[in-house]
């Protein structure tokens, strides 16, 4: 969580370009015990997300979400694409409505075919 948007909401960045280091990648995502260690770490984050909130009457009780899709490895690192679909999901499932809006910037031309 970094800063808060124009309405009161914490923002939340999610920099996809990291992983394009292909060490950080393998380390991240060559196997299913990573993939899971991953999404563990990544719902544990948006759960401290959660709590930051402000349940009062008035208070801002969701979260904007910045994806920066820019230098975020190709379509071929389907592990990264099905960890964030996965924490998405979950997110959605069992926290419905803790996003107030989701925005992806930096978004490659390969990213929209698929």
């Amino acid at each position: 969580m970094h800063g808060f948007d124009k309405d009161g909401h914490p923002v939340c960045y999610n920099v996809y370009g990291e992983f394009h280091n292909k060490e950080l990648y393998q380390k991240t995502f060559s196997d299913e015990e990573k993939r899971m260690k991953f999404l563990r770490w990544r719902i544990q984050f948006l759960e401290m997300s959660i709590r930051k909130l402000d349940f009062t009457p008035g208070g801002v009780n969701t979260i904007f979400q910045v994806n920066d899709l820019k230098n975020s490895p190709g379509p071929g690192k389907w592990e990264l694409r099905q960890a964030t679909k996965q924490a998405l999901q979950l997110l959605q499932d069992n926290y419905p409505e803790f996003v107030a809006k989701q925005v992806f910037i930096n978004v490659p031309w390969w990213y929209l075919a698929f």
